[in-house]
């Protein structure tokens, strides 16, 4: 006896991991297949569960369907697989985050986001250190701060675009929980990047 079934991810391994342990052989059909061949099977393309059952008997039963056997993955390929779901937890994670700092930042600093990256340190320092515009606007350090933190590559020019930026900006002026809530944000996003870095 031949049991077919769709990959449906891990919803599907434990009936594969039993049907495999009950020494019966297992098949694969493709999604692709099933779907093709829903309105050849009944002249009809929609699909149902019982529809779909009878489909991949009928491939499995015509020779198009795949072995499946169960095999241990090897703990390389196991810790590959741990390690790439982390990847997307943490990255996921990051554009989240991002995203509401550029809608603080939309709300409150729009102007900044033409002269620096988000995701990179310049600006998440500017927003760690001051939490509003305005309040670099206030710094008469704000200049050399930016120098520091952008290095070599934040020109002269630049830097006075960022301070004029901050003293005319046409944002919603924050409240100290709006300085807060981008303080919170900003310790996310820098906690999601070393760990990237780590």
């Amino acid at each position: 006896m031949i049991v077919a079934l769709e990959p449906s991810g891990t919803y599907g391994e434990i009936f594969r991991h039993a049907v495999h342990e009950a020494g019966l052989i297992v098949h694969r059909v493709s999604g692709k297949a099933a779907h093709d061949y829903a309105e050849v099977f009944d002249g009809v393309p929609s699909q149902h569960d019982g529809k779909d059952a009878a489909v991949i008997a009928e491939l499995a039963a015509i020779g198009k369907s795949d072995p499946w056997p169960v095999v241990a993955e090897p703990r390389d390929e196991e810790l590959l697989s741990l390690h790439a779901d982390l990847v997307d937890i943490y990255q996921r994670q990051f554009v989240g985050w991002c995203n509401r700092v550029e809608s603080w930042l939309a709300r409150h600093w729009p102007e900044v986001g033409e002269l620096l990256e988000l995701g990179f340190q310049t600006l998440l320092r500017v927003l760690e250190a001051y939490g509003s515009p305005a309040a670099l606007a206030r710094d008469d350090q704000a200049a050399l701060r930016l120098r520091q933190w952008g290095g070599p590559l934040l020109k002269d020019e630049k830097i006075a675009s960022i301070v004029d930026s901050a003293r005319e900006t046409v944002g919603i002026p924050c409240t100290q929980v709006d300085m807060e809530r981008v303080g919170i944000y900003v310790t996310f996003i820098q906690s999601d990047l070393s760990r990237g870095e780590g």
